[in-house]
């Protein structure tokens, strides 16, 4: 089975279920969905074998809480994420 056919089968079952389906979008969700469980857009590139960051970082749809997770991890104080290494460690 080839890429086109490929595609017209997820297109088929995509307009079945009411929605626009293509191959793409599968990759295209499972990349954002990386992204958001904290994956470094670096391991998705390199997952998706592009060539630049800034190709990846079409995918990148994060989700409000996934951005607040990141504010509030990456806005620690050197006190504090020493004590959470200390912990972890």
């Amino acid at each position: 089975m080839g890429p086109q056919t490929v595609g017209l089968i997820v297109a088929s079952y995509g307009r079945l279920a009411g929605i626009r389906a293509r191959p793409h979008d599968f990759r295209h969700a499972k990349a954002s969905l990386l992204l958001n469980r904290g994956a470094k857009l670096e391991e998705v590139q390199d997952i998706l074998g592009h060539a630049s960051p800034e190709t990846t970082k079409v995918y990148a749809h994060y989700t409000v809480s996934r951005l607040r997770e990141a504010f509030d991890v990456y806005s620690r104080t050197m006190d504090e994420l020493a004590a959470e290494m200390a912990e972890a460690g």
